[in-house]
């Protein structure tokens, strides 16, 4: 059956930036947006419009249609940002830009994005197999435009887009999980740990250049906060999106059934990390763990992969990956020599980011609070006698089994507020009937008389006083004051006896001088002109993780 996407009104012409490594700026024709599309395999006609700032408004029937129309306006809209992130996460990247990207697709192709996504979506439910394809039939539906198919990005490089599969969905998704852990190399053990063994420098090199190259990082500085307003409530969310260009989320109304739900989109998957639904609100961190442990067992199977790059040269690599996580290091089948200080089944994973792990010693009562905890696998690094480290490490990461957040965001949709998530922690906030609560177990949570805030890194802890403080004069703040309030009353005292205790500028080692200069002219609010909340936290955690407490002038 063939059925139509109408009307396709606006006049707002798609925006599409060629970033990252082609660093150009392209900017394409405008795809259809009036008249009448085919699209086959909808079992009803699915409306689409678009308003003054971009965003989509969608109305079908079913999910299905909701999804082919979500599709159609990603392709649309969004055409070289989907392809790109397509790309990256099926390890093809040297398809169009050549042999030196070899590198980024083995290290896509060990995470196994692509594979794992088919192998998802082919475990899948009859029901959302069917959204995932009525996704990509909208997304194939625009790509069928010339308008978006001869784009000028896609023009400069001399390609066209490849017809979108239903799983490839599940694979940007994945990618977007993926690259919302804590990346390795700013951690101070997975550096301490690269140090010492050259299979998990290799990853953390790896992982550094993957990140760089796709530009969305930084995830974990993103925060949620809900803030009663008079007889309403505000929900903020700000989301960090690292040096990507290309637009990380895009707006839109989904309307169904005579009810209708504003989210924001992922473009390329069916990711909605924020939403509002009758009496529903929710605001998603793009969060999730990446964590490493000795391996002590047998090496995973290896699986096979084929890359081929732009000049049709092949290259064969093999990938000590299962369901447990991905191998690296050297190892026979069996167990692992652990030394004195590390014992099987005591080793605790490593959480980059996030709260004390497992097994960490407990503080003494004077202790500092804001210490790094340090484990047992910390200590035997920090061992100068250099007592030897196991020779293979499991890397876990939910994302190397099977599953996906589909169920979770269709959920939130539909009104419900789901349990668990298979890939992101799920951490955020969520306002129900008015009140407030904070989801999951976020690095910073606070709840509170009229607020409550949830963010992905410990240090953000610090704005729950000034938040404490606009929740008690809620009255004198409309809800969009509440989003542009970036003022930071705590930083702003702590900033100034801090540069009168570092000194003279040129007498400071060079990675405090960028911070120190950046603070010199800050005003205590975080605006396009003053140093960013994001550099001022990372800093912060920068100096607990080597000083093993916060600046104390």
């Amino acid at each position: 059956m063939r059925r139509v996407l109408l009307p396709l009104a606006g006049l707002l012409a798609a925006l599409v930036v060629l970033a990252g490594l082609a660093a150009w700026l392209a900017y394409g024709a405008t795809p259809t947006r009036s008249g009448e599309v085919e699209v086959a395999g909808l079992a009803a006609p699915v409306a689409l419009s678009w308003n003054d700032d971009g965003g989509v408004v969608i109305e079908a029937e079913t999910e299905a249609g909701i999804a082919a129309g979500l599709g159609y306006a990603h392709a649309a809209d969004h055409a070289w940002t989907i392809s790109f992130w397509r790309r990256a996460a099926r390890g093809t990247m040297s398809q169009w830009f050549g042999a030196e990207h070899r590198e980024t697709d083995r290290f896509a192709r060990l995470l196994g994005l692509d594979e794992l996504a088919r192998a998802t979506y082919d475990a899948l439910p009859p029901a959302q197999r069917g959204a995932l394809d009525a996704y990509a039939r909208g997304v194939n539906a625009a790509f069928a435009d010339a308008a978006v198919a001869q784009n000028d990005a896609f023009v400069l490089l001399d390609v066209t887009p490849e017809r979108w599969r239903p799983w490839d969905a599940l694979a940007v998704e994945r990618l977007v999980s993926y690259l919302a852990t804590p990346a390795p190399a700013a951690d101070s053990l997975w550096t301490a740990l690269g140090a010492r063994d050259s299979s998990v420098a290799d990853f953390v090199r790896q992982d550094s250049t993957f990140r760089a190259l796709v530009g969305i990082g930084g995830t974990a500085h993103s925060r949620a906060f809900a803030v009663e307003s008079g007889d309403r409530t505000a929900l903020v969310s700000h989301l960090s999106a690292g040096t990507s260009a290309l637009p990380v989320v895009a707006g839109a109304v989904l309307r169904r059934g005579g009810a209708s739900t504003a989210v924001t989109t992922v473009p390329g998957t069916l990711t909605l990390p924020t939403g509002l639904r009758d009496g529903l609100a929710w605001a998603l961190l793009l969060t999730a763990p990446l964590t490493i442990e000795p391996l002590d067992g047998a090496a995973p199977f290896p699986v096979y992969s084929r890359i081929v790059d732009r000049d049709g040269d092949e290259s064969l690599m093999t990938v000590p990956r299962d369901t447990a996580g991905l191998a690296l290091g050297t190892q026979a089948v069996g167990a692992v020599a652990l030394p004195d200080s590390l014992t099987p089944g005591t080793v605790p994973m490593l959480a980059p980011a996030g709260p004390a792990v497992a097994g960490a010693a407990a503080p003494t009562p004077d202790a500092d609070p804001d210490a790094a905890p340090v484990s047992d696998l910390a200590a035997a690094l920090a061992d100068t006698t250099g007592a030897a480290l196991p020779s293979a490490w499991r890397v876990r990461w939910p994302g190397f089994s099977l599953g996906t957040d589909l169920v979770a965001f269709f959920s939130l949709t539909r009104g419900t507020v789901p349990a668990t998530f298979a890939l992101l922690h799920g951490d955020g906030v969520v306002v129900e009937s008015g009140a407030q609560r904070v989801l999951g177990a976020p690095p910073a949570g606070a709840f509170g008389t009229g607020f409550a805030f949830a963010s992905g890194l410990r240090e953000a802890r610090l704005a729950v006083p000034r938040l404490q403080r606009l929740a008690a004069d809620s009255a004198a703040y409309a809800p969009s004051a509440f989003a542009n309030d970036d003022r930071s009353e705590w930083a702003a005292r702590r900033a100034v006896p801090l540069l009168v205790a570092l000194g003279n500028r040129d007498s400071l080692d060079l990675a405090t001088r960028l911070p120190y200069s950046y603070l010199r002219s800050w005003d205590g609010t975080y605006g396009p002109t003053s140093v960013g909340a994001t550099l001022f936290e990372t800093w912060l955690a920068a100096h607990r993780e080597y000083a093993g407490r916060l600046p104390d002038p």
